[in-house]
Formats: C-alpha cells, sequence, structure tokens
C-alpha cells in the first residue's frame, strides 16, 4: 500500500466554507492556509482498491471500501488484535456496522534480512520488484477475516494460508506456525500460485531454532502426499530436530506417530545407498542420528505394552570413521640404518656457515 492516490472534491462543503473564507469566489487554492482538505476518494492502484467517504447511520464519517461495500477503515485497535497483527505491517483493518472485523493483506513478497547486531530480528521487508512473484499471483491482495474471540485470523483456501503462515514463520512465531499446517494439508500438487509462496518459506532457512526445526517438519508432514520438493532438505531438518528435542516447546510438538510417518517417508536419506544420497548436501552423521531415532520410534511403538518396562532393546548404527592418517603404522627404521631427511641449521648469515655456504656444499 506505498502507492496512495488521494482526491478531493471543489463542491465539498468543506470546500466551499474554506473557499468562501479565504475569500475566493470559486478557485484558488486557500489549502496552503487552511490545511489538509477533506478526502473524498483514496485509490491503492497495485491492490486495484478504492475508499470513498460516506457517512454511517450515527452521522459519522467514515472511508468505506467500493469494491467490498459494508466494510469500512477501522481506527480501533485492541491489545488482542494489536498483538494479532504483529508481524503483518503491510495489513489494513476493516470493520463493518455489526462489528464483524477483517484483515486487508497485501500479497507481497517478503523477506527477513540479515542484520548482524540482531540475529534474531523479524524486520520484514517488502519486495515488490520480484517479478515471478508478481506474475505468479493472480491475488493482488488477501482478506482475513477475524475470530469473534479476535485471537487469531481465519483463511479461505490454500493460498490465503501459505501467505499468513509464511508472515508467521518470519516473525518467529512459531507456536502459530505449527498450529496453522494442519490448515494447509492437501494431497493434490499445488497451483503455481501456491508454489511460488510455498518456495519463499526457504527465506526462513537461517532459522535454527528448534522451534523453527520442528514447524518445517510439521509442513513437511501435511504435504507429504502432494508431491511437491521441500524449500529445505529434510533429511538435515530431521537431524536438527532430533539433537535438539529436548528444547523444543510444548506446542510445536511432534506426536510420536507423526514423526515416525515423516521418518520413514522416502524423502529421508538414511545412508549412502539412498538415490537422493548427495555427499555435498548430506552428512553421514546426520543420516545415522535420523535412522537411529527411527529405530527407537518403531521400537517404542511396536512395544504391546510399554508400562512396567525398564529397557527397550533397538538395533542401532554408527557412523564411519572419519579418514586421517596412518600413524598407528608408521614405523621407524632409524636404527636399523635408514636415513630420513634432517633439519639442518643456520648459525650465521655470512660466512662458513651461511645458508648459501651450505647450500653450495650440499650433497643431497
Amino acid at each position: 500500500m506505498s502507492h496512495m492516490i488521494a482526491w478531493t472534491k471543489m463542491n465539498h462543503p468543506a470546500v466551499s466554507r474554506a473557499l468562501q473564507s479565504a475569500g475566493i469566489p470559486g478557485g484558488g487554492d486557500p489549502w496552503q492556509q487552511w490545511g489538509c482538505p477533506p478526502i473524498s476518494l483514496v485509490e491503492l492502484p497495485r491492490l486495484k482498491l478504492s475508499f470513498t467517504e460516506r457517512m454511517d447511520h450515527s452521522g459519522e464519517i467514515r472511508m468505506y471500501s467500493i469494491d467490498h461495500n459494508d466494510l469500512f477503515i477501522s481506527n480501533k485497535r485492541s491489545e488482542m488484535i494489536t498483538c494479532m497483527l504483529a508481524g503483518i505491517p503491510h495489513s489494513l483493518l476493516l470493520c463493518n456496522m455489526r462489528g464483524e472485523e477483517h484483515l486487508l493483506v497485501p500479497a507481497v513478497s517478503p523477506t527477513r534480512p540479515k542484520v548482524t547486531s540482531m540475529p534474531f530480528s523479524t524486520f520484514l521487508v517488502l519486495d515488490r520488484s520480484d517479478e515471478k512473484w508478481a506474475e505468479e499471483l493472480s491475488s493482488k491482495y488477501f482478506m482475513y477475516p477475524i475470530h469473534v474471540s479476535t485471537s487469531f485470523l481465519l483463511t479461505k483456501g490454500l493460498s490465503s494460508a501459505l501467505y499468513l503462515m509464511l508472515l508467521r514463520f518470519l516473525h518467529r512465531n512459531y507456536g502459530e506456525v505449527f498450529r496453522m499446517a494442519d490448515s494447509i494439508a492437501t494431497d493434490h500438487a499445488l497451483s503455481s500460485e501456491d508454489l511460488v509462496i510455498f518456495n519463499a518459506f526457504n527465506y526462513a532457512n537461517d532459522d535454527w531454532h528448534p522451534d523453527a526445526h520442528a514447524c518445517r517438519l510439521k509442513i513437511s508432514l501435511c504435504m507429504l502426499d502432494s508431491g511437491e520438493e521441500f524449500p529445505w532438505d529434510l533429511t538435515n531438518e530431521a537431524a536438527r530436530h532430533i539433537l535438539k528435542l529436548g528444547r523444543v516447546s510444548s506446542n510445536c510438538r511432534l506426536s510420536s506417530e507423526e514423526e515416525l510417518q515423516l521418518l520413514e517417508s522416502k524423502c529421508i536419506v538414511l545412508d549412502e545407498s539412498h538415490e537422493d544420497y548427495d555427499p555435498k548436501l548430506h552428512d553421514l552423521y546426520y543420516c545415522t542420528i535420523v535412522n537411529n531415532r527411527l529405530h527407537a520410534l518403531r521400537s517404542l511403538l511396536g512395544a504391546e505394552n510399554t508400562e512396567g518396562l525398564d529397557h527397550l532393546e533397538v538395533s542401532c548404527c554408527s557412523p564411519p570413521r572419519s579418514v586421517s592418517t596412518n600413524w598407528p603404522y608408521y614405523q621407524d627404521n632409524t636404527m636399523l640404518g635408514e636415513k630420513y631427511a634432517s633439519m639442518i641449521e643456520v648459525k650465521q648469515e655470512q660466512g662458513e656457515a651461511s645458508w648459501e655456504a651450505v647450500l653450495a656444499g650440499f650433497d643431497g
């Protein structure tokens, strides 16, 4: 909403009064003296939306939407709504006479720049120059009804849910992302519009918070049957999630059944024999971590009754040792008369013991 056009009418009653007070019969520009003129129409060309001045039933002047006839711009902000709008800086709050509130959010490509001095920054930059984003998205904006409890937003369609979840993720609102993940579950291929929003989740791949890994796994689980490629490597995300499992928040916890379903999918690389194994991308240590977790979950969920059991037997594997020097097999044969290269000490810069003299008399 950075591009806005505001219009006023010369025959507006307030304009006429200002002209008469200024002694101008029908023209001129008295607003340099009298301040801002009343706004009759506001246009948002990028969104193809317009708002016009209209009086409501109580006699109050409001800016009503021409495209959504019963909605007008609201200036009321309760504490819960202010909290709910965090992370959506380009939103506009609308309301109708029944008190039903909606949030208008332009569909602009959001990015979260890295700030060295603020590693956990949630500052967003809206990239309106992203041509691919603009070409693929048919929707210029999304309209989110606000629940009557004013505690969360309602979504209409997969695109709007994906975009709202993307904004929540970039704002590091992991609990809300995890809660919303079920709303994007699908077993169909994504449309081009949905896909460009889904791929934008890689803007948050630099976030290695334990809850961020859990959110990516939850999203992957919900999108597993769609056949789409994830904007992150699932094996590495699963391994990092396992290593940080003890620090994952309670509202971002995957159930054992969900985690097992994910680890048993064909997207998980367990060893070098997997068709998707890439030595530049996958670490065998991570693969082993995931493999052992998979066996542990199978044993845990496969046991008919774990009550009273003090232990479970789980088959585990270990990663191969890294290749290093062969120092345990080094043999020192100097005692058998073998000569090795030795160091020569140069004691003088010039003279018989200088470096040049030593080289000249060196016999190899």
